[in-house]
C-alpha cells in the first residue's frame, strides 16, 4: 500500500464518500490518495423494503447534490454490505494499482449511478474483469490492513457516515472537502492560508449550542458537552434563534433564562412557535430553585428545565435523551413526507415544495417549470399483469424519474395512482423540454413490458409541461392546471410524448 500526501477513511455505500470518489477523479487526483476502505455500517443489508434507510438515503443524497451539484448521483433503492466488496477493490491494489482505481470506481458507480446492489459477488467478479483484473484471492494480510484501517477510523470518534480524510501535515477534515482545499493538500500550498468556505460542511457531531452570559457555567457545560458533542457558545437570545433558522442549526439548544438581550423564555417561544425551527429541542436551565421558573420554562415549550449547577453525568444524560428522540421525531416527519409505495416524495410534500419554489421564483422573477407524467394505459396494466406487478411497475417508474433530475432543487413526486409531477424551479420551458426528452427517453429504454397497452409493447408515459414567471394574480394551482392540459394534450395526441403550456405567453 504505497503512503500517498491525504489518507482517506471511506465506505463503498456512503454517498459523501462517492462523490469524493467523483471529485478526485475530475480532478486527476485520485492515484494520489492513499484510500483506506472500512465499513461504516457492517451489519447493514440490501433491503429495498426498509423505509428508514431510504429516508436517510434521500437526505443524503439530498445534501451531496446541494454541495456537490457537479456529481452524477441517485437515490439507489437500498444500501448493501460492503465488506465483500472492500475486501476485493483493497485486494485488487496490490494486484495492479491502476486497475484497481478503475474496479473501486465501478463498483461505486453501479450503486450511485445504477442503483445495483454490489453484494452480489457475481456483479464484483463482472467489474473485476472489466477492469482487467485476474482472480482475486484476499489474503489474510488484506484482511489484516483492513481492520487496523477500521480500527484507525474508530478511533478517530467519526460520530457520521461521512468521509475522514488525515493529511501530511496532520490536519482533519471531516465530510466532503471542496476541489480547493484537495488541490491544496496535495501541492505545496499550506492548508492553513485556505478559506473556510472551501469546505462543505458537514456535522461530524450533532451540535448543541450553550447560550449563557456567565462565564464559569460555560466552562461547566462545554466540560460536559464537547467529547461527545459539537458545542458552541452563544451570549445573545436573538442570535441563538437566528442560528435555528440556519441550515447548519444546532439539533440542541441549552440556554440560560437569565440572557442580557432577549430572555430565555422568550427565546425558547420564537424557536418552537417557527415551523423551520420548531423540532430544535430546548433545555433551559437556571440558578435560582424556584419552581415557578421551571413552569413557566415548559409554557414556553422548553423540552427540559434544569437546576444549575449540576452534576456533569445527569447534564449529559438528558442531553442524550432529547437528541434521541429527536431524531426519532426528524425521521418519522421524513416518513411522513414519502410515498410509502415508490418512497418518493408523496402528495403533500409536493405541495409544500411548491409553493415553496413558487414564492421563491415570484420574489427572484425567475421561471419555474412543472411536469405531470401519467403512466400510459396503467389500467390494462394492472388488470393483466396483477396489481403486485403494477406496484413494481411504478416503484420502477419513480426510480426512473429520479435518475431523469440532477440538480439538488429539482423535486419528484407521486401525485396520486399511476400520475407523477416534477418541480423544476429556475427553469425556463427549453430547460424543462430537456428533462421531458430525457425522461421520456429514460422509460422507453427500460422496456417494460406491456402487451396490452394501445401505444406500444413497452410502458410508455405522456408529460405536461406547464412554465411560468409567477407574477399576480397566478398561482400556484395556475401552474397545476396548466401542465394538467398540457398533459391531456399529450394523451389525445397518441400518448409517448409530451406537450408545453406556457402560461405567459
Amino acid at each position: 500500500m504505497n503512503k500517498k500526501k491525504i489518507i482517506v477513511y471511506a465506505d463503498l455505500n456512503c454517498p459523501f464518500c462517492y462523490t469524493l470518489h467523483e471529485r478526485l477523479i475530475s480532478l486527476g487526483l485520485l492515484s494520489q490518495i492513499d484510500w483506506r476502505s472500512i465499513e461504516h455500517a457492517p451489519s447493514i443489508k440490501y433491503d429495498t423494503n426498509d423505509l428508514h434507510t431510504h429516508a436517510e438515503l434521500n437526505s443524503e443524497v439530498t445534501q451531496v447534490r446541494e454541495v456537490a451539484p457537479e456529481v452524477n448521483i441517485i437515490i439507489p433503492p437500498a444500501r448493501p454490505n460492503s465488506n465483500y466488496a472492500i475486501e476485493m477493490t483493497t485486494q485488487a491494489l496490490e494486484i495492479d494499482f491502476h486497475k484497481a482505481l478503475k474496479f473501486r470506481t465501478l463498483v461505486y458507480r453501479a450503486l450511485w449511478q445504477d442503483g445495483l446492489d454490489f453484494s452480489d459477488p457475481d456483479l464484483i467478479d463482472k467489474f473485476r474483469m472489466e477492469a482487467g483484473l485476474p482472480e482475486i484471492h484476499v489474503t489474510d494480510q488484506t484482511k489484516e490492513f483492513i481492520k487496523t484501517s477500521y480500527e484507525e477510523w474508530d478511533k478517530g470518534e467519526f460520530s457520521r457516515n461521512i468521509p475522514a480524510l488525515l493529511t501530511e501535515s496532520g490536519n482533519k477534515f471531516l465530510g466532503l472537502p471542496s476541489p480547493e482545499i484537495l488541490q491544496a493538500s496535495l501541492s505545496s500550498s499550506k492548508e492553513e492560508n485556505i478559506d473556510e468556505g472551501a469546505f462543505c460542511y458537514l456535522k461530524p457531531k450533532e451540535k448543541i449550542l450553550i447560550a449563557t452570559n456567565d462565564d464559569s457555567l460555560i466552562n461547566d457545560l462545554s466540560s460536559s458537552l464537547d467529547k461527545d458533542f459539537q458545542v458552541e457558545i452563544s451570549q445573545s437570545g436573538e442570535w441563538v434563534y437566528d442560528s435555528c433558522l440556519q441550515a447548519n442549526s444546532p439539533d440542541l439548544v441549552l440556554m440560560d433564562i437569565h440572557l442580557e438581550d432577549v430572555d430565555g423564555f422568550l427565546t425558547c417561544s420564537k424557536i418552537k412557535d417557527n415551523t423551520e425551527s420548531h423540532n430544535i429541542s430546548v433545555i433551559l436551565f437556571s440558578t435560582d430553585k424556584d419552581s415557578r421558573q421551571e413552569v413557566k420554562a415548559f409554557d414556553s415549550g422548553a423540552n427540559d428545565f434544569i437546576v444549575m449547577p449540576n452534576a456533569k453525568e445527569v447534564i449529559n444524560a438528558r442531553a442524550r435523551v432529547l437528541l434521541r428522540l429527536k431524531r426519532t421525531t426528524d425521521l418519522l416527519e421524513q416518513f411522513s413526507r414519502l410515498d410509502s409505495l415508490t418512497e418518493i416524495p408523496n402528495r403533500r410534500e409536493f405541495d409544500r415544495v411548491l409553493e415553496k419554489e413558487w414564492l421563491r421564483a415570484k420574489r427572484e422573477n425567475k421561471a419555474i417549470s412543472l411536469i405531470l407524467l401519467d403512466v400510459d394505459h396503467f389500467k390494462k396494466y394492472n388488470d393483466n399483469y396483477g396489481h403486485p406487478d403494477g406496484d413494481k411497475c411504478l416503484k420502477e417508474i419513480a426510480q426512473t424519474l429520479e435518475q431523469s433530475i440532477r440538480r439538488a432543487h429539482d423535486t419528484v413526486a407521486r401525485y396520486g395512482g399511476e400520475e407523477f409531477v416534477i418541480v423544476l424551479p429556475d427553469t425556463d420551458k427549453e430547460g424543462a423540454i430537456r428533462v421531458a426528452e430525457q425522461i421520456r427517453s429514460n422509460i422507453n429504454s427500460k422496456a417494460i413490458p406491456h402487451e396490452f397497452s394501445e401505444t406500444d409493447k413497452v410502458v410508455t408515459a405522456s408529460q405536461g409541461i406547464a412554465t411560468i414567471i409567477p407574477t399576480a394574480p397566478f398561482s400556484p394551482r395556475n401552474l397545476i392546471d396548466s401542465a394538467d392540459v398540457a398533459l391531456y394534450s399529450a394523451k389525445n395526441a397518441g400518448r409517448n410524448r409530451y406537450m408545453i403550456n406556457d402560461i405567459n405567453e
